[in-house]
């Protein structure tokens, strides 16, 4: 059984992914198919805060490229202005840059590009920091990606859960690209099998826009599960999401 002990209960985390400043989202993990939402990240957060949202996940799409902290400022803008507890990925491949987001109060760590490229070195930022680390597993018919999703790795998701389990990470993220930003729905079969050979605990992502799908997720074990695209184009609203967990329970 995954062990819980970083979640009380389910957790719905939206997501924000910033561009140049800007909030916008994918499709696909396409950075030639953008949808800008917001120009002003600091009250998408507040936004999320004051409809009943703990948890945010910010990802740096710029620093997911270039492997730099380049939305640094409107992170620490975000994390200044609300009591959120943040975790931020994108370019985070370095001590370096684990304390710079450390130094401003950010929660947790999202590791991608790191896992794939340089293992021993993540397996070194994980135990300097236990619990505070969360494995982001960006993946392409079951391969890890990164450098933003450009790069598709020979790296299979199973080894490297299996890898992960002995090493003290916070969760894991687990976004299927092929559904990311698509609105057609999560890869619950998968979800379900990386449940069943994990330690750690697995949040959703990717293609996760409606409550049913919500709850399947919460009933097959996962920790929690991010919405972006849902949230921000309002095809689905917190109050949907909290009436059909609270009545689930």
């Amino acid at each position: 059984m995954p062990a819980f002990e970083s979640f009380k209960q389910f957790t719905v985390i939206p997501a924000i992914d910033l561009l140049s400043g800007s909030v916008v989202r994918l499709k696909q993990g396409n950075y030639d198919a953008i949808t800008q939402y917001h120009t002003d990240p600091v009250s998408v957060a507040k936004g999320f805060e004051s409809a009943g949202a703990t948890h945010l996940h910010i990802v740096d799409l710029d620093g997911a490229k270039s492997g730099n902290t380049d939305n640094a400022s409107a992170i620490e803008a975000i994390r200044r202005s609300t009591a959120l507890t943040i975790d931020v990925g994108g370019g985070i491949r370095n001590a370096q840059s684990i304390g710079q987001y450390a130094s401003i109060g950010i929660d947790h760590f999202v590791l991608g590009s790191c896992l794939i490229d340089d293992l021993p070195n993540a397996q070194t930022l994980i135990q300097a920091y236990p619990n505070r680390i969360i494995a982001g597993l960006d993946h392409k018919n079951n391969y890890l990606c990164g450098s933003g999703w450009t790069e598709t790795s020979s790296i299979g998701v199973d080894s490297m859960i299996q890898s992960l389990n002995t090493l003290p990470i916070h969760s894991i993220i687990l976004t299927d690209i092929a559904t990311d930003g698509m609105m057609a729905g999560p890869n619950l079969i998968h979800l379900a099998q990386c449940i069943s050979i994990s330690q750690h605990p697995i949040i959703l992502s990717g293609g996760v826009h409606t409550t049913d799908a919500i709850l399947q997720a919460k009933k097959m074990g996962a920790a929690g599960c991010i919405i972006g695209k849902a949230l921000l184009s309002g095809s689905l609203s917190f109050a949907e999401i909290y009436d059909i967990i609270n009545a689930s329970c």
